[in-house]
């Protein structure tokens, strides 16, 4: 019986780890998705020439719900709040320009998203297995603490 509660208790801390650590996958995924919304925004722009507001894009992407309403960029828990402040601002100001300036606003927040996104791989490379890690030490030293 008591073996069998150590096992658990090590179990449930390591998993409590590996969901804390899940805000770097997010974060991660978010960029990656992000960075497919503005290119798919500016082949938009370049190619049909509509405005904006009438682009057609994927409808479920959060890129896509923060392009519909900015406010909700500040409803996102994973994001630092500089990020969330650059974001706003670009989302907000989009399609108030030409699209000459669009295009280029959109490449320059490309380029910040993609810089963005190697630190949030990098990110998730080096701390998901240190949360688990954590987890794990954790779980082992609360055992050992009840033994």
């Amino acid at each position: 019986m008591r073996y069998t509660l150590a096992i658990l208790i090590v179990l449930v801390t390591t998993y409590m780890s590996k969901i804390f650590s899940q805000k770097y996958v997010l974060r991660a995924k978010f960029f990656f998705n992000l960075q497919g919304f503005l290119t798919e925004l500016k082949r938009n722009i370049r190619v049909i020439k509509d405005p904006i507001s009438k682009l057609a894009l994927a409808e479920d992407s959060i890129p896509y719900r923060i392009f519909q309403s900015p406010n909700s960029i500040y409803e996102i828990e994973y994001l630092k709040e500089n990020e969330k402040e650059v974001l706003f601002q670009f989302f907000s100001n989009l399609g108030r320009y030409d699209s000459y300036m669009e295009e280029g606003r959109i490449t320059d927040m490309e380029e910040y998203c993609s810089k963005l996104l190697e630190v949030a791989e990098r990110e998730k490379t080096q701390k998901i297995p240190l949360y688990v890690k954590l987890g794990l030490a954790m779980g082992v030293s609360v055992v050992l603490i009840l033994m």
